[in-house]
């Protein structure tokens, strides 16, 4: 005779039932992980008693959790180890000759696997034989999933051999489309051989920091579909090493920051991939100073980064008028561009995220130009100490602003916080080392009601107690 279920677990329908099945996917996640955290309690004090469970309460648990999966939700680790340990549980209580998992759909293992950390599925997989390969399968998708490095998967012992080897053996290794290898130094060009002939479907390529060199890159023809390539810091290779993205045509992502042995005219090489969507040449300071005229080969550009790229001539950003959807500009420490050199924001009215922190030659109106930003989210201009005292006034221009950073800018009127009344929707205010600032400047936060994260460190006359009680978000001192 099959025990009863204990006390507790009979809600776990009503946990069901109560779990809105019509909402869209992301909706409602808080309410629903709480009705998983329930299930997660209930097991826990069940495991605290000696009934045995019953076979049917895997049909249960697996119809709560499905119906959470189809509302969107993304449960938490711990909960979800409870719950496949309690289903372990049960298939010990019963008959070896019943296979108690049959009655789990394969896709709802998997939906729960996917959730677990690499480490702990490889531990799984000694559970039940129909978990052994919707685990093996979980580890794959949550590295394509979530682009995890590969050195945090394999381990800071692990040598860039070993993990070649064991994505090579694994059973569904042809799945995998990410693969970064950021951190493994040994990774040289026979490795690079090795990944691209094997895994020819990358989508995601990652050998910054490593060992490769000369003509490394020629190995790029083995993965015609390779979205996305990260080189930075990959200072061995041969100058003209950029021709190769010949063979990745259809590339959308090319990080070559720090790689300071290529050609002055690398960019020239934008020509083969022209659906490219973001380009990071940070701190490439042997590129020619008229390099950003062949952005005119990537017009699809969405975000730029060129970081300490010093060389570059005073007016380089006319070449904007190349990218006209562009939506994220980073020219911080670009001290040698023109006083006037945001004019140039008039040809990308789109432009969402801009830092031109460390850029201490700007007009002291500078931010008169955010006139051409209406959509503006993000605006970093720390270090820029030839500002206007009162260069926060033109915030009026970009109403919709989320985040300001305006750290270590010194000269800026001890009042200046006055002016966040223009950007209602603020989230995210750094104002560190602003020592300027008197203990009563906090006071103007109540114009910014969903204010999350508050940055004042280095503000010898601010602390907590200034802070309004309205205020209810994070602060870091």
């Amino acid at each position: 005779m099959t025990p009863a279920a204990p006390a507790a677990l009979p809600t776990l329908r009503q946990i069901e039932s109560s779990i809105p099945g019509d909402k869209k996917p992301g909706s409602g996640q808080e309410e629903i992980q709480k009705k998983i955290a329930m299930i997660a309690a209930h097991i826990r004090d069940c495991s605290r008693e000696d009934n045995t469970p019953p076979l049917s309460l895997l049909n249960d648990l697996t119809g709560v959790v499905s119906k959470a999966i189809e509302s969107g939700v993304s449960a938490h680790d711990c909960d979800l180890m409870v719950i496949t340990s309690y289903c372990q549980k049960i298939i010990a209580a019963h008959s070896s000759s019943v296979d108690p998992m049959r009655v789990l759909l394969a896709d709802v293992h998997f939906q729960i696997l996917r959730e677990l950390s690499c480490q702990n599925l490889a531990h799984l997989r000694a559970v039940t034989t129909h978990w052994n390969n919707p685990c093996l399968k979980a580890q794959i998708e949550l590295i394509n999933s979530q682009s995890l490095p590969l050195r945090v998967v394999m381990g800071e012992n692990c040598t860039a051999s070993q993990a070649i080897d064991w994505l090579m053996s694994h059973p569904h290794s042809s799945l995998l489309r990410h693969a970064d290898f950021t951190g493994f130094y040994d990774f040289d060009n026979a490795c690079l051989k090795r990944v691209t002939t094997n895994f020819p479907h990358l989508y995601h390529l990652g050998i910054s920091h490593t060992a490769v060199s000369v003509d490394a890159l020629k190995y790029l023809e083995h993965v015609p579909e390779l979205q996305s390539l990260d080189m930075d810091n990959c200072c061995n290779l041969r100058p003209d090493s950029l021709k190769h993205l010949v063979h990745v045509k259809g590339l959308q992502q090319l990080c070559m920051a720090r790689c300071k042995q290529l050609e002055r005219g690398g960019l020239k090489h934008l020509v083969h991939v022209p659906g490219l969507r973001s380009l990071n040449i940070g701190f490439c300071t042997q590129l020619a100073p008229d390099s950003l005229k062949h952005l005119v080969h990537v017009k699809a550009l969405q975000n730029l980064v060129a970081t300490s790229c010093d060389q570059l001539e005073s007016d380089a950003l006319k070449h904007l008028e190349n990218v006209k959807d562009l939506q994220g500009l980073v020219v911080s420490g670009c001290k040698q561009l023109e006083s006037d050199m945001l004019k140039h924001l008039v040809h990308i009215k789109g432009l969402q995220r801009l830092n031109i922190r460390f850029c201490d030659s700007l007009e002291p109106d500078a931010l008169k130009h955010l006139v051409h930003l209406p959509g503006l989210l993000i605006l970093e201009i720390g270090f820029c100490d030839s500002l206007e005292p009162d260069a926060l006034k033109h915030l009026v221009h970009v109403k919709g602003l989320e985040s300001l950073d305006i750290g270590f800018c010194k000269q800026l009127d001890s009042d200046i916080l006055k002016c966040l009344e223009q950007v209602p929707k603020l989230q995210s205010l750094v104002i560190s080392y602003c020592k300027q600032l008197e203990s009563d400047a906090l006071k103007y936060l109540v114009h910014v009601d969903g204010l999350k994260l508050l940055t004042i460190r280095g503000c010898k006359h601010l602390d907590r107690k200034h802070i309004p009680t309205s205020f209810r978000g994070d602060v870091i001192e």
